[in-house]
């Protein structure tokens, strides 16, 4: 422990060095989920005035699998910041370095 309480040493400096990544890599999703989810939003709105059928799927379709990655990115991004998810798992066993154990 140093001075503060905190622990120190490479596994101290490990975990800390995931919760950083795992922090940015869930703002990173949950940031670019609403960005999908406004673009989708858009390209739905935007079908309203499509001229034929043709142009109405290609719109709906492209829009609902917007809005499906949109809101997948936002909540795997909750989850992967709140939870302890799949992603916090995959993260832990990252920083192995490739060793087996």
């Amino acid at each position: 422990m140093d001075e503060i309480g905190r622990e120190s040493g490479p596994e101290a400096e490990a975990r800390e060095r995931r919760e950083t990544y795992r922090r940015r890599d869930s703002d990173s999703l949950f940031v670019m989920g609403i960005f999908f989810t406004v673009l989708s939003l858009a390209v739905l709105v935007g079908s309203l005035w499509a001229d034929g059928t043709k142009a109405l799927v290609v719109n709906l379709f492209s829009g609902g699998i917007l809005l499906a990655i949109g809101v997948g990115s936002v909540l795997y991004g909750v989850s992967a910041k709140w939870g302890k998810g799949r992603a916090t798992e995959v993260k832990e066993n990252s920083f192995q370095g490739g060793k087996e154990e």
